[in-house]
């Protein structure tokens, strides 16, 4: 008798001991920080038509990932991908696009919770665990207004506003709203910002050959994404002008071809680097016949 109970705690002792290496030296899986787990399912019901992503009980690529810390899955049943997570850097956003859910109502492209298309709302920085098969992440700029200057919103979707009057929620057209200087998560599908220049302006003549012409100085600020969205935005609204004069400048090219020779314009001289049409350095010569420069600001 006390040898077949002997022979039982064996074999109870063997099993546990067989189902414990089976689960810790097969099944184990780790998935570390900053990163997540997409899990395939080998067995169970098929996918409806058009579905993508399995929910579970159903065989394909499950839809909800595994984050960070330690797992079990049974090898047979289950293929494991550890991939990074989506990181969103501050000063971006991530602009989502479900390939998962309802399709969208006829004439509309922005996508809410549980629809497929662009969703209407977009990721700030952070870490996010998205199932890459079922969701594209496209990581952008956000919207910084510098000092001094606004930002004329213009709104891409909705019902088209009435004309002559600002759209309102909802709506498509120009809002009566504007941006004040700062940061902004707006998703550029849903918005068109317009950066305009507003109040004083300062101009710094430098009084060295090949020195700069800075008009509305960065204001420095601690954040260094940030002074980098405001230098970037900053460097836009400079090509802008300079496509606008060139557009100019083009322009009354045209018109003096067709003007008779002593009528046509003299055209201002703009420097190539600057953002204003001014070119020329304050310099003046001395009693001795040297050239003096002199720095100002205006």
């Amino acid at each position: 008798m006390t040898s077949l109970k002997s022979i039982i705690a064996a074999a109870i002792a063997f099993v546990l001991f067989s189902i414990f290496v089976w689960e810790w030296g097969f099944c184990r899986f780790y998935v570390y920080p900053d990163q997540m787990a997409v899990i395939t399912a080998k067995t169970g019901a098929a996918l409806k038509p058009g579905q993508i992503l399995a929910q579970e009980g159903q065989m394909g690529i499950q839809e909800q990932v595994l984050g960070e810390g330690r797992h079990f899955r049974n090898p047979y049943e289950y293929n494991i991908q550890i991939m990074p997570v989506i990181n969103i850097p501050p000063g971006k956003i991530g602009v989502v696009t479900a390939k998962v859910g309802a399709d969208l109502p006829q004439g509309e492209f922005l996508a809410n919770e549980g629809q497929k298309g662009i969703a209407r709302r977009v990721l700030g920085p952070g870490k996010y665990r998205l199932n890459p098969v079922g969701y594209e992440v496209k990581v952008e700029d956000a919207v910084v207004i510098p000092i001094g200057y606004v930002g004329l919103i213009t709104s891409l979707s909705g019902r088209q506003a009435p004309e002559g009057a600002f759209a309102k929620p909802g709506e498509k057209g120009v809002r009566e709203d504007i941006l004040q200087p700062g940061l902004y998560y707006v998703n550029p599908k849903e918005f068109q910002i317009n950066v305009l220049e507003i109040g004083l302006n300062q101009v710094s003549l430098l009084g060295r050959e090949g020195s700069a012409v800075i008009t509305k100085g960065q204001i420095a600020v601690q954040n260094v994404a940030m002074d980098a969205l405001q230098d970037n935005m900053l460097k836009q609204q400079q090509a802008k002008r300079r496509d606008y004069y060139e557009q100019a400048d083009m322009e009354m090219a045209q018109r003096a071809t067709a003007m008779p020779a002593a009528k046509k314009p003299v055209a201002p001289q703009r420097s190539s680097d600057s953002v204003h049409v001014l070119n020329e350095y304050v310099t003046f010569p001395s009693r001795d016949g040297f050239l003096i420069s002199l720095d100002m600001t205006v």
